[in-house]
């Protein structure tokens, strides 16, 4: 029999690079599993996973199951915490820093913009 906690690597490695493939980076805030038969060293194993939810804030809800052939194994319920890009920002003149600090401000609302209409092509490209 497959180790549980193998399983639960698998499901939480491939929820990762997804999310990262639709540009979100996140880490695992919560994990929880459920069951619900086992899983033996030689079976062929179907993992599938989904966004289910991107919150507002820094809150992501992900879910997935662990399949083999007809036979659920698994089933996980994820939320994740995400963070933006982090900056150093050095101004040598007082008198620039609230321009400074406005022009880093706005290129982030733009990446952030950019990241969320790339990720909501990615998925409804997905859908179709």
């Amino acid at each position: 029999i497959v180790h549980g906690g193998m399983l639960v690597a698998l499901m939480d490695d491939i929820m990762a690079h997804a999310l990262y493939f639709l540009n979100i980076d996140a880490v695992t805030a919560h994990l929880e599993v459920d069951y619900r038969s086992p899983a033996h060293v030689g079976d062929k194993l179907t993992i599938v996973g989904e966004l289910v939810e991107r919150g507002h804030g820094r809150s992501i809800r992900t879910k997935g199951r662990i399949t083999c052939g007809d036979r659920l194994v698994a089933a996980v319920h994820q939320q994740w915490f995400s963070w933006g890009d982090c900056y150093e920002l050095t101004v040598n003149d007082d008198a620039d820093a609230m321009l400074a600090l406005g022009v880093m401000l706005a290129i982030d609302c733009i990446d952030a913009d950019t990241r969320r209409g790339a990720a909501d092509t990615t998925a409804r490209a997905a859908q179709n």
